[in-house]
């Protein structure tokens, strides 16, 4: 392949085709291909790249992410782009700067290799950008970087990208948000009205409801949250509250997932054209547009305005989990994760979630431990069960595993007669038949990547990537951890499974 990149014109091309980039994704390129070959901190990056914005490293992770995306890298498996644990990130081909007109082009180099031009002329349709900034500061749009004179983007975006690491304005002095997540202020008024005890009351309710995350309880918030709108009218906090129950109630598939995400989303953009400081609804928006948008850019935008609004709030650190373990930033999802958990250590779900990130950032034995402790708390917490499924299998150890789902089918309410033909050890034993003779008992439409899994630990790989497909087209949330799930390995190298990433990809906006 040959690659140019251009940081001073943002332009990135390969084999003379243009490849969409973001702005500080190009900074970013930009400074490492300087320094191609050296670890670089993400200290380093954070202060060269940022210029002393205060961001946190989520932002750096994002632009990574984002970064990888433009290359078509893989984290686990970098062919451009190598993290370093605890140390930073390596940009791995060799590196060559040069000018127009000055000799051959260039040879494409193996392992690939990037040109750094200082003025190429490109191919036509190639996007370009302003060099002044959007804001109408007259300072050049890119300031030079070293002794190649590699330029980087300051800023793009304006204000919008303000929010978006966190630089957004929390609340005003003296101001105080109660109770946690709504938005209620206790200070703004001077006087309080005759039923402001009752709307109060009906807040915390309806919180503490959400954070049980039962059916019954997201029964019992609605009806909180509609009481409030009986008593208020259109209030936002209601509405805020709403669009996170039927997010919640389309994870937890009680309903049809893609009508209950849109009324989320719904919900969440009338109560922020309202009240921008609702955390529950950049949180709704923010699940709905990683989970079902697939767009893990805005969605890392939106958390971050939640936690410049709400940094304790630990439903916030569970959803930034989720996102950085489909980046495949295992470490972050791991400190998001145990962020969660510090904040609600009573809670299975926040447990369970840990489990699940730690498993796939190739953890099992600590994934254990945390499945096992939210089965403490809640011993038929579904996540936590199945969770504790891979965490065997991660721990080559098939038979817990079969004997686990075994258990969790007798407590589903299957009976004897069920799991007669289950128990033995038929087609030589092992969990992957097992799961294949369970798989056949449901309806063909439900799990498909498990029977994807089962189908690709039996040799069938073609049929696994078609049920990966059938899954896709539906916008399974599995889709979103492709190359993350250990059940898919063996999917990994087919043809037909990269170009289901690079379908999912282009979900991506």
């Amino acid at each position: 392949l040959d690659w140019r990149a251009d940081p001073s014109e943002h332009r990135l091309s390969r084999n003379g085709e243009p490849v969409p980039i973001t702005p500080r994704a190009m900074e970013v390129l930009a400074y490492l291909l300087e320094r191609s070959g050296r670890v670089v901190s993400k200290e380093e990056l954070l202060g060269a790249v940022w210029d002393g914005q205060a961001v946190t490293d989520d932002a750096l992770v994002v632009t990574i992410y984002e970064l990888r995306k433009a290359l078509g890298d893989r984290a686990r498996d970098p062919t451009y782009l190598e993290t370093v644990v605890r140390r930073g990130y390596r940009f791995l081909p060799p590196v060559r700067a040069s000018v127009a007109g000055t000799g051959p082009p260039p040879t494409v180099a193996d392992p690939p290799a990037f040109v750094e031009p200082g003025h190429v002329v490109d191919p036509p349709g190639t996007p370009s950008f302003p060099q002044q900034r959007p804001d109408g500061d007259p300072r050049p749009f890119f300031r030079g970087l070293g002794a190649l004179r590699i330029a980087a983007v300051l800023l793009f975006a304006g204000a919008a990208v303000a929010v978006a690491l966190g630089m957004a304005p929390g609340p005003k002095e003296g101001r105080r948000l109660t109770p946690v997540g709504t938005g209620v202020d206790a200070t703004e008024a001077p006087t309080r009205r005759s039923d402001d005890r009752v709307v109060d009351a009906l807040l915390v309710r309806a919180r503490r409801e959400l954070d049980e995350r039962s059916p019954a309880s997201l029964e019992r918030a609605e009806t909180h949250y509609r009481r409030l709108l009986d008593l208020r009218g259109d209030d936002p906090r209601a509405h805020a509250g709403l669009a996170r129950v039927a997010a919640l109630r389309a994870d937890l598939r009680l309903g049809d997932r893609f009508d209950l995400y849109h009324e989320a989303r719904s919900r969440a953009e009338r109560a922020l054209s309202r009240d921008g400081s609702l955390v529950d609804a950049h949180l709704a928006l923010a699940t709905t547009q990683f989970i079902l948008d697939w767009d893990a850019s805005a969605a890392a935008r939106s958390l971050e305005t939640c936690l410049s609004l709400e940094p304790g709030n630990p439903d916030v650190h569970q959803v930034r989990a989720w996102l950085f373990s489909a980046m495949g930033d295992h470490a972050a999802a791991r400190r998001a994760a145990a962020r969660a958990v510090s904040l609600d250590p009573e809670s299975a779900s926040r447990r369970a979630d840990l489990a699940f990130v730690l498993v796939l950032g190739g953890d099992p034995a600590a994934a254990l431990e945390e499945a096992r402790g939210a089965l403490v708390l809640d011993p038929e917490h579904p996540a936590a069960q199945g969770t504790l499924i891979r965490i065997h299998l991660a721990l080559g150890d098939p038979e817990s595993a079969r004997r686990h789902h075994l258990g969790i089918l007798r407590r589903g309410g299957w009976g004897p007669s069920d799991l007669a033909d289950l128990e033995g050890p038929r087609d030589g034993g092992g969990y992957w038949p097992f799961l294949r003779r369970v798989l056949d008992r449901l309806s063909p439409e439900t799990a498909l990547a498990s029977r994807a899994a089962a189908a690709a630990h039996l040799g069938e790989l073609d049929d696994a990537v078609a049920l990966l497909e059938r899954a896709a087209d539906r916008r399974d949330w599995e889709i979103l951890w492709l190359e993350q799930l250990p059940e898919l390995a063996p999917l990994r190298d087919l043809d037909r499974f990269q170009a289901l990433l690079e379908r999912r990809g282009s979900l991506d906006s």
